[in-house]
């Protein structure tokens, strides 16, 4: 699936921030989908980084700096209590179905 198909997908989903994203005072997750935790742009740039994007290239596609990418990047991590880059792009497939194979 082409990366701008995936990106109007993801930021056409909501306009307002996940209604069931757990407080800061709570130590329990919220109820609903693992997705529902991140706000738009961070569910934009897990997209990317399943996609394989270095930070430079996701904030080059979504006019960031490399170093809010970074942020986004471990508040990701931090919200779905992941440790890595790879572990994010297999949340993503999980959460969202196998990306299409191109020409296939």
């Amino acid at each position: 699936m082409p990366l701008e198909h995936v990106l109007k997908e993801v930021f056409a989903a909501e306009d307002a921030a996940p209604s069931s994203a757990p407080s800061l005072n709570s130590a329990a997750p919220a109820p609903g989908r693992s997705s529902d935790w991140l706000t738009r742009r961070e569910r934009g740039v897990a997209a990317l980084v399943a996609h394989g994007l270095t930070n430079r290239q996701i904030g080059d596609k979504l006019a960031l700096s490399e170093r809010t990418v970074e942020a986004h990047v471990r508040n990701i991590l931090q919200k779905l209590s992941l440790v890595s880059r790879t572990q994010v792009a297999t949340w993503w497939v999980v959460e969202q179905g196998p990306f299409p194979v191109a020409g296939g």
